[in-house]
C-alpha cells in the first residue's frame, strides 16, 4: 500500500484570496495529483488544517476546494483527515 501524506493546506487562506486559491489550484493539478497518479498512491492521509478557519467557510473557497481537491480523490484515492 502506497501512503501519501499532505498537511497545512489552509484553504481560504489570506481572508479568502482568489489569488491564493488559484495557485493552490495550480499546485494540485500540475504537480500533486499528477505525482499521486504517477506513483499509484491509493491513500491520502490529511493531518490537519486542512482550512484555514475552524469556525467558517467562504462559500466561493468551499466550492472550490471541493472541486480541486475532493471531487479528484472521490472514487479513487481513500483519504484519512486528521480534524
Amino acid at each position: 500500500m502506497k501512503l501519501a501524506l499532505i498537511t497545512d493546506q489552509h484553504f481560504g487562506a489570506r481572508n479568502d484570496s482568489l489569488l491564493f486559491s488559484d495557485y493552490f489550484e495550480k499546485f494540485y493539478t500540475e504537480i500533486w495529483f499528477p505525482y499521486i497518479l504517477k506513483n499509484n498512491i491509493t491513500n491520502v492521509v490529511d493531518l490537519g488544517d486542512t482550512f484555514d478557519r475552524r469556525k467558517y467557510v467562504n462559500l466561493n473557497i468551499l466550492k472550490k476546494t471541493k472541486q480541486m481537491w475532493f471531487d479528484k480523490l472521490k472514487n479513487t484515492i481513500s483519504i484519512y483527515t486528521l480534524l
